[in-house]
C-alpha cells in the first residue's frame, strides 16, 4: 500500500474548502494558531489495522482526524460555535460521497473515506476559542 498519495487526496480535500485560512499536517496546539490565522484546519494521521485473510486480498482501516480551530476574536455577541457550525458542513460536504456508488473514494485511491465516530466538539476553550475534532475512516482494500 502506498500512504503518502492517500493521506495527500484527503488533505487535498481540506484545501478546498472555503474560508479556511490556515491548514497543515503538522497538527498545531489552537494557542500556537493566532487568531488572524483561524480558522485553521490540521490533519492527524491516528492509526491503521491491517485484516489479512488467507486467499482473500488485505483491507486496512487508516484512521486521521481533522483539527479545526476557529476564534470569534474579541466579540463577545458571536458564540464560539456559530462558525464552527459552518466549517463542519463544508468538512461534511468535503467529504461527500459519490451519488452513484456511496463512496468517496478519493479520487479512485480507496474503497471509501468518511466521518466515522464522535466529532468532539470543544465550544469556548479560552474565551473565544473553540475547535473541534473530526474522525475520519479511510478503508483501503488489497493495498490501495
Amino acid at each position: 500500500m502506498n500512504r503518502e498519495p492517500i493521506y495527500a487526496a484527503l488533505f487535498e480535500l481540506v484545501q478546498g474548502i472555503s474560508g479556511i485560512v490556515t491548514t497543515g499536517r503538522n497538527l498545531k496546539h489552537w494557542a500556537d494558531v493566532p487568531a488572524f490565522e483561524q480558522p485553521a484546519i490540521f490533519q492527524r494521521q491516528v492509526n491503521e489495522a491491517a485484516n489479512s485473510r488467507t486467499a482473500l486480498p488485505t483491507s486496512w482501516v487508516m484512521n486521521a482526524e481533522w483539527y479545526i480551530y476557529c476564534n470569534a476574536e474579541d466579540d463577545s455577541s458571536i458564540a464560539t460555535s456559530t462558525q464552527l457550525n459552518a466549517i463542519l458542513d463544508a468538512v461534511e460536504t468535503a467529504l461527500k460521497q459519490d451519488i452513484v456508488t456511496g463512496y468517496q473514494t478519493l479520487g479512485g485511491l480507496v474503497f471509501n473515506c468518511n466521518i466515522d465516530g464522535t466529532v468532539e466538539i470543544y465550544e469556548g476553550l479560552q474565551g473565544n476559542q473553540c475547535m473541534a475534532v473530526v474522525p475520519i475512516k479511510i478503508e483501503v482494500i488489497n493495498g490501495g
